[in-house]
């Protein structure tokens, strides 16, 4: 979980209210990388933050993108570790050192 794919710090008084159009792009282009790197993006939302109509808003299109992307499986935390479980422990790994390339 990071800070950069949970809505509070975006829409913070005490950072300054970020307009959806600017989070809806960081998270976009977070997501991207995420599916590059076969990674889990994990988006943290809080219902007294994010629960504002236009910010509503942009979920929706936030989602239309990310299902635009091959082999998105959307899941609660309590499914990925599941998932982990079952799975043989040489599938499942940490997201690469991006670093590397």
């Amino acid at each position: 979980i990071q800070w950069i794919n949970d809505d509070a710090p975006h829409y913070s008084r005490t950072t300054g209210i970020s307009s959806q159009e600017k989070v809806l792009e960081i998270w976009r282009e977070e997501f991207a990388g995420y599916h590059r790197y076969g990674g889990c993006f994990i988006l943290t939302m809080h219902p007294f933050v994010s629960g504002r109509p236009s910010r509503v808003l942009a979920l929706e299109r936030f989602i239309r993108y990310a299902n635009g992307f091959p082999g998105v499986w959307w899941a609660t935390l309590g499914d990925i570790a599941d998932y982990c479980l079952r799975e043989d422990a040489a599938q499942v790994r940490p997201m690469p050192d991006m670093g590397a390339e």
